[in-house]
């Protein structure tokens, strides 16, 4: 019974590349918190997103905001 409710339970971790376009693109800390629940390596996921502000962002300033 308890491996029915494990199965059952909803997986609450996010994919990396998902997560790394809603933390550049999100304006509220709550979604970028949730956005941020992964089975990865944390410096990992730091380098995915500072690998992605140039393709989320194409101006100068907002790539410099977001540094």
């Amino acid at each position: 019974m308890s491996d029915l409710e494990l199965v059952s339970q909803k997986d609450n971790t996010n994919n990396i590349f998902d997560s790394v376009r809603r933390v550049l693109k999100s304006k509220s800390i709550d979604k970028v918190k949730n956005s941020l629940r992964l089975d990865e390596d944390p410096t990992l996921v730091l380098e995915y997103i500072a690998e992605n502000i140039p393709r989320e962002y194409e101006k100068p300033k907002e790539i410099k905001k977001s540094l």
